[in-house]
């Protein structure tokens, strides 16, 4: 590789006659007129819509938020003990939650087209009957 470029740093210029003959006519540059830049106003609405974009993205991260903060449920489990669909929209549902104290709590539960609703607090009713009681 250095012989080569010694070898073109040291050689002889090649005559204007060659070099137009091998590289043809020299090109002509036209000058190409543009406008002049014209920036775009923004509309006068822009905070409204950065504030729109700032909801958009709080809103989808709106669970790590409310993590990170602290907020949330207390629950700390929900187990479905039963579930049944009526024909309808709707059905119903058995659910043990237990709460952070260490307590379960049996809950009926109703479901449907306008979301969950709770019916009863099975806690207490079965507590009374001895089901809540773990045999030894």
């Amino acid at each position: 590789m250095i012989p080569v470029l010694l070898a073109a740093a040291l050689a002889a210029p090649v005559d204007g006659g060659l070099e137009a003959r091998l590289l043809g006519p020299v090109p002509v540059a036209s000058v190409a007129t543009t406008a002049p830049y014209q920036p775009v106003p923004l509309p006068p609405m822009w905070p409204l819509l950065g504030l729109g974009g700032a909801g958009l993205l709080l809103f989808g991260a709106r669970k790590s938020l409310i993590a990170a903060l602290g907020g949330g449920s207390k629950c700390s489990d929900a187990l479905v003990v039963v579930s049944k669909k009526n024909l309808g929209h709707g059905g119903l549902a058995v659910v043990d939650v237990t709460e952070p104290s260490g307590e379960i709590r049996r809950l009926l539960v109703g479901t449907g087209s306008s979301g969950p609703r709770l019916l009863a607090d099975l806690s207490s009713d079965f507590e009374a009957l001895g089901f809540g009681e773990e045999e030894a």
